[in-house]
């Protein structure tokens, strides 16, 4: 009789994509499963929003293509993720092959019950260490249509720059305007603002998404 096979000690990109479809939303951080129920009515009412607004400013300017709840982003074995929205660069979106999808202009996530600590805390330190420039975060509690919070995914350490005595602190030059703020602004009730860079809401983010040893398929 056959052994079973001793669990992998993390879970990589090809046994993600190996895993069936079965409805449930299946992303990788740091090598950890996270297992999201599918998406309910009031979730794509919102995202229809921020497409139809962010969809005819992307396609003007011709920054590249859109997509929502189809896209894929990976930069390594130990990441996978899909998405809600997704700005994909005109340099990236000639091809079907979302492996050379490397530098998304803007992500979007739509927090839910089980996916809102994942979305503010693994997913913004992933894309940060990525170069990810725009990340949002939309919460449908925040109001009739979902409240939006963009901004870079700024790591939750970052400080003032430490300065030798005697030394006068140099005037911050402005950071230039992200070329999706405008259409962002026009999709949201309420302005974009940044997001905060200590993850206060981190103990907010309501039930943690479901976890799962590697090696383990769902139920």
């Amino acid at each position: 009789m056959a052994m079973p096979h001793a669990s992998p000690p993390r879970w990589t990109r090809a046994m993600v994509e190996a895993l069936p479809e079965d409805g449930q939303r299946y992303e990788l951080a740091y090598g950890e499963l996270l297992v999201t129920p599918a998406p309910g009515r009031r979730h794509e009412r919102i995202l229809l929003r921020f497409f139809r607004a962010i969809d005819t400013f992307v396609t003007a300017e011709g920054l590249g293509e859109l997509f929502v709840s189809h896209g894929v982003v990976s930069w390594d074995d130990a990441s996978y993720f899909l998405p809600d929205l997704l700005v994909v660069p005109a340099s990236e979106s000639h091809t079907d092959d979302w492996a050379e999808v490397q530098h998304p202009l803007l992500i979007i996530e739509v927090l839910s019950p089980s996916s809102a600590r994942h979305d503010r805390v693994q997913k913004r330190r992933r894309f940060q260490e990525a170069g990810v420039p725009l990340y949002g975060i939309v919460d449908p509690g925040a109001g009739a249509g979902g409240g939006l919070d963009a901004g870079p995914p700024s790591p939750a350490s970052a400080g003032p720059p430490h300065l030798a005595p005697g030394r006068r602190r140099r005037a911050a030059h402005p950071r230039p305007p992200h070329p999706l703020h405008p259409a962002l602004s026009a999709s949201s009730p309420r302005s974009p603002r940044p997001i905060p860079r200590r993850n206060r809401m981190a103990a907010r983010g309501g039930a943690a998404v479901r976890r799962l040893k590697p090696g383990r398929v769902p139920a």
